[in-house]
C-alpha cells in the first residue's frame, strides 16, 4: 500500500490532509485487491472453481467422468491450442505430451483399414499416469472433428533364444 501522506507537500501537511490521503490509500488498496482478484481468475492454473467451469465453458470443454482436476485444468488450458492443431500430426502429438505420454507411435494410412482412421501406439509403461480411459475419451471428442483414432498398447516381452551345434545323431532310436 502506498503512504499518500508521505509524499504530501508541505503546505498540505495539515490533520484533515492527512486523513483524507490515509482514505484514499485504504480506499485505492482496496480497488488494487479486486483487480489482483479478477486477474487471478483469467490464469487457469490457479484460478476457482467456479472460473474454470466459466473457462470450460467458454472453451466448450466439458469434464470427463474421472478426470481430476488438475488434469481438467490442463485440458482447458490448452483447449485452444488443440482445437487449432486438431487433425493434425503435431496436434496430436501436442495433447499427448499435455497428458505426459512419452513414448508413441503414430501411423497413418494403414493398409487395410479406412483412410481416416489413425493407429496410435503408447507404451503402458511411459503413460507416467495418465488415465488411458479419459484418454481415449479426449479421443473420441477431439476425434469428432475428421478423423478417428484407435490406441494400442505396445506389451513388450523378454524372450531368449539359446543357440548351439548339434552333433548328428546315428542310429537314433535303433538298437
Amino acid at each position: 500500500m502506498i503512504d499518500l501522506a508521505a509524499k504530501l507537500k508541505f503546505w498540505m501537511n495539515g490533520p484533515q490532509a492527512r486523513a483524507a490521503a490515509k482514505a484514499a490509500a485504504v480506499f485505492w488498496g482496496r480497488v488494487e485487491g479486486w483487480l489482483d482478484q479478477s486477474l487471478a481468475q483469467a490464469d487457469i492454473r490457479v484460478s476457482t472453481a467456479e472460473a474454470l467451469r466459466q473457462h470450460a465453458e467458454d472453451r466448450g470443454v466439458a469434464r470427463l467422468p474421472g478426470e481430476t482436476e488438475p488434469l481438467w485444468r490442463e485440458r482447458v488450458r490448452h483447449a485452444i491450442t488443440v482445437a487449432q492443431n486438431s487433425g493434425t500430426r503435431a496436434g496430436l502429438e501436442y495433447i499427448l505430451g499435455v497428458y505426459g505420454v512419452t513414448a508413441f507411435s503414430i501411423e497413418e494410412r494403414v493398409a487395410g483399414e479406412d483412410w481416416d482412421v489413425i493407429r496410435i501406439s503408447l507404451n503402458p509403461d511411459a503413460l507416467s499416469g495418465a488415465d488411458t480411459a479419459v484418454l481415449d475419451r479426449v479421443f473420441q471428442e477431439w476425434g469428432r472433428v475428421c478423423r478417428r483414432y484407435v490406441m494400442f498398447h505396445l506389451q513388450t516381452s523378454v524372450q531368449t533364444v539359446f543357440s548351439g551345434q548339434i552333433s548328428e545323431i546315428t542310429n537314433y532310436g535303433r538298437s
